[in-house]
C-alpha cells in the first residue's frame, strides 16, 4: 500500500482544471478528462470511474484514481458558480484521497470548497470531514475546531437521525481519544436520544457511556451501568434477529468487563 500511496501522490501532483488537459502518470498513459455536457455528466463519469477503481487490480487503480481526480477538478474549473456540483466533487475526491489515506490532499480540496458548502446543508458534512482529515494529519485544534462547527450546523440546519448521529459520533470519539470522557459523554448520549433512535444503537451508546463514565470513578460508571443493564434486559425481551442476538450478548458482556474496571 505505501508504494501505491507514493505513486498515487505523483498522479495529484499535476492536475487537468481545463477542457482535454490531462495528467501523467508516470509510465506511458495519460489521463485525459474532457469537458462533459454538463457538471452532472462530469460527476457521474468520475462515480462510474471511482466504482470501477474499487474493483480493479493495481495497475489500472492507479489510471482510474488519476482519471476521476482529474474529472472531478475539472467540475470545479468548468462550473465554478454551481456551488451544488462544486460541493459535490469536492466531497468524492476527499473520499477518494481517505481511501489512500491521503489525508494532506483531502484537507486542500476540502478547504477549497468549504466557502461553497456555506449555510447549505452540506455544510456539516464538509466541516465533518475536514474535522477528521485534520486529526488524521495531527492537526488536533484544527480538528475540534471544524468537528465542532460540524455540529453547529447539524443543529442549525436539522439534519435526520444518520446524518446527525453520524457527526456526534465523530465528536464523541474525537473528545474520547483526547481523554475528554466529560465531553464525549455529552455527545454520545445526544446520539443515544435522537428521534426515532434504533433500539440496538441506543444500547451500543450506553456502552460508549459507561466506558467514559469508567474514566470518572465508580460513582460516575454506576448509574451508566445499571442503565445498560435495564436496556439489555429489555432488548431481549423483544424480537431480535441472529445477529443483532449475538450483539447484545458482546455488550453484555463488554458491560462486565467495564464493571470491573470501574471497581
Amino acid at each position: 500500500m505505501k508504494r501505491t500511496v507514493a505513486i498515487l501522490l505523483t498522479l495529484m501532483a499535476t492536475t487537468p482544471v481545463f477542457c482535454g488537459s490531462s495528467v501523467v502518470t508516470g509510465r506511458t498513459s495519460r489521463i485525459t478528462a474532457k469537458k462533459a455536457a454538463s457538471a452532472a455528466e462530469q460527476l457521474a463519469l468520475a462515480s462510474r470511474l471511482s466504482l470501477q477503481m474499487s474493483r480493479a487490480p493495481i495497475a489500472q487503480k492507479m489510471d482510474l484514481f488519476a482519471e476521476a481526480w482529474a474529472n472531478l477538478s475539472l467540475v470545479r474549473a468548468a462550473w465554478p458558480n454551481d456551488n451544488d456540483a462544486v460541493v459535490k466533487s469536492g466531497v468524492m475526491q476527499a473520499n477518494l484521497a481517505a481511501e489512500f489515506n491521503l489525508w494532506p490532499k483531502a484537507v486542500d480540496v476540502l478547504l477549497e470548497i468549504l466557502p461553497a458548502s456555506d449555510k447549505t446543508d452540506a455544510q456539516a458534512e464538509v466541516e465533518q470531514k475536514l474535522g477528521q482529515a485534520y486529526e488524521q494529519i495531527g492537526n488536533v485544534a484544527e480538528s475540534e475546531k471544524h468537528l465542532l462547527a460540524a455540529e453547529r450546523t447539524m443543529h442549525r440546519v436539522h439534519l435526520n437521525r444518520v446524518q446527525s448521529q453520524d457527526i456526534l459520533s465523530s465528536v464523541a470519539t474525537f473528545y474520547a481519544r483526547r481523554n475528554k470522557p466529560i465531553e464525549a459523554i455529552q455527545r454520545f448520549r445526544e446520539a443515544a436520544a435522537l428521534e426515532g433512535q434504533d433500539p440496538i444503537n441506543k444500547l451500543q451508546y450506553q456502552l460508549s457511556i459507561a466506558e467514559q463514565a469508567s474514566l470518572l470513578g465508580k460513582d460516575a460508571a454506576d448509574p451508566e451501568l445499571a442503565h445498560l443493564d435495564d436496556l439489555v434486559s429489555e432488548a431481549r425481551k423483544s424480537p431480535l434477529s441472529p445477529a443483532d442476538a449475538i450483539l447484545v450478548d458482546h455488550i453484555a458482556q463488554h458491560a462486565q468487563r467495564v464493571r470491573g474496571k470501574s471497581r
